[in-house]
């Protein structure tokens, strides 16, 4: 069964990191009008924080195994069938948008990178750097699409995740304790970074205890172990914890971009992940369809918002001119030139921003992701002989952040 409250989650958390890069992008858009410098940004506030819809998605990610898990045959097909799920579903969205940035560097910058050193040398190669960033290995830079190191993390979870599948079920709580425990023992000797340049950074990361932490909340939902109130408490508490956190949260560190964010919001997205799904699983949740329909588009949306949002800021001051130019008052003209006297200009950039991005995701999602989870679930049937839904590929988030 596909849960609708964990797709409004999905929702939820790619909007939050849509929000967090609007900020940026309203940042970069007050910069470049010299007017504007005692102009603050209206996206702030908790905004700011909003890349902690990537600590959401992890723990998602980590719910979401474990659910669509709960019914597998076993080592050997099901493992095989989970992965070619996973990479599928994972890899042509990614490189649909992955292409397209590397194009836009190789035309403005002539190749795909645009990460030096402060030396302005050159960190990595431009061979290499587009190989990694498009099979989502670790590099010591974000892949050419910056939201991919994410992904990254989301790869290096289904293969531990699937080697966990080897164990009979029962050991499977076992298995996830261990690895959170090689984990921790791994980032407190120092085996970690912000961006995980190596595979041992990348497999110490903390990250990965937030898809512990959801995977934990699958076992309780797929177990039923949701007695009385318990799922409204947990989806109460996580909810309050998590909003304290989008406002308190310091600005970003190296502590709060490792650790920080695993101990802030991983507690509370498991806890809102687990309330909402055991309370739908016994029909005491009723999803807005909306939230839905947009966790649905999550990840497309998660890959495509920042080359939306940008071609948006460089678009408004050129309509915004061009406008000027044909008769247009200069007063009304401003309204598309960010950091123009007033508020109105922000807003309307930002409202432009939204739905945008919310418009390139469903045309991405119809016309491009749909067809292929379609395509590649027969594909799956055909390979692995298997009529039933049990490694179904529901659509994943995506994973920007800072």
């Amino acid at each position: 069964m596909k849960l609708q409250s964990v797709q409004m989650l999905r929702g939820i958390a790619a909007l939050l990191v849509l929000f967090y890069h609007i900020v940026s992008i309203e940042n970069l858009a007050l910069t470049e009008n010299p007017t504007s410098a005692d102009i603050e940004p209206l996206m702030a506030g908790i905004w700011m924080n909003g890349y902690a819809g990537v600590d959401l998605f992890f723990v998602i990610s980590g719910f979401i195994m474990v659910y669509v898990t709960s019914a597998g045959r076993g080592a050997g097909a099901s493992i095989a069938e989970f992965l070619f799920a996973r990479i599928t579903r994972i890899y042509p969205v990614w490189w649909l948008f992955a292409a397209i940035m590397a194009g836009y560097y190789f035309v403005t910058l002539g190749g795909p990178t645009r990460f030096y050193s402060e030396e302005n040398t050159q960190i990595v190669s431009n061979s290499w750097h587009l190989a990694a960033s498009f099979f989502l290995l670790p590099q010591p830079t974000h892949p050419v699409l910056g939201v991919g190191w994410t992904l990254v993390h989301e790869m290096q979870f289904y293969i531990v995740f699937a080697v966990l599948l080897l164990l009979p079920r029962r050991w499977l709580a076992l298995g996830l304790l261990v690895w959170g425990g090689a984990v921790i023992a791994g980032a407190l000797t120092g085996q970690t970074a912000v961006l995980a340049g190596t595979m041992s950074e990348l497999f110490f990361s903390p990250l990965s205890l937030e898809f512990i932490m959801g995977a934990f909340a699958g076992l309780a939902v797929s177990n039923r172990l949701s007695p009385g109130m318990v799922p409204w408490l947990a989806l109460a508490l996580g909810l309050v914890a998590f909003i304290a956190g989008l406002a308190l949260q310091p600005a970003p560190t190296e502590f709060t971009l490792i650790w920080g964010r695993v101990l802030v919001y991983g507690p509370p997205c498991a806890l809102m992940i687990y309330g909402v799904a055991a309370l739908e699983a016994r029909g005491d949740f009723a999803t807005p369809r909306v939230l839905a329909a947009v966790g649905d588009w999550s990840y497309a949306l998660y890959l495509s918002h920042f080359l939306t949002i940008g071609a948006v800021r460089r678009l408004f001051p050129v309509v915004g001119n061009h406008l000027e130019a044909w008769g247009l008052p200069s007063q009304l003209a401003d309204l598309l030139r960010p950091g123009s006297a007033g508020i109105w200009d922000n807003i309307l950039l930002n409202i432009a921003c939204v739905f945008a991005a919310i418009l390139v995701s469903w045309l991405t999602y119809r016309l491009f992701e749909r067809p292929l989870i379609g395509f590649f679930n027969g594909w799956r049937r055909r390979l692995f002989r298997s009529n039933e839904d049990r490694f179904r590929p529901a659509p994943v988030y995506a994973t920007a952040a800072p």
